[in-house]
C-alpha cells in the first residue's frame, strides 16, 4: 500500500471512494483543495499552524480554545 494510505485512512476511512471523487470533480479547484484542506485539518487554523511552527500557540484568539477545524465550524463565536 501506499506510505499516504495510513495517513488518508485516519482522516476517512471510506476514501478514495466514488461518492468524494464525484463530490470534488463538481466543485472548482479552490472549492475541492478547501474541502480537502478542511478534512485533512491542514488548513491555516492555529492548531495546524503550531504544528508546523508557523504560530506561537494553537489556540483561538477569542474562545482561548485550540483553533481545530471543529472548532472553526461549529463553536467558535468569531464565525
Amino acid at each position: 500500500t501506499s506510505p499516504r494510505h495510513a495517513k488518508i485512512f485516519r482522516i476517512d476511512p471510506d476514501l478514495p471512494n466514488n461518492r468524494t471523487f464525484k463530490v470534488l470533480s463538481s466543485l472548482s479547484r479552490q472549492g475541492a483543495s478547501l474541502v480537502v484542506q478542511l478534512r485533512s485539518g491542514a488548513v491555516g487554523l492555529n492548531a495546524f499552524l503550531k504544528k508546523i511552527k508557523q504560530a506561537p500557540n494553537a489556540l483561538c484568539q477569542l474562545c482561548r480554545e485550540p483553533e481545530t477545524v471543529p472548532h472553526f465550524l461549529f463553536f467558535c463565536r468569531r464565525f
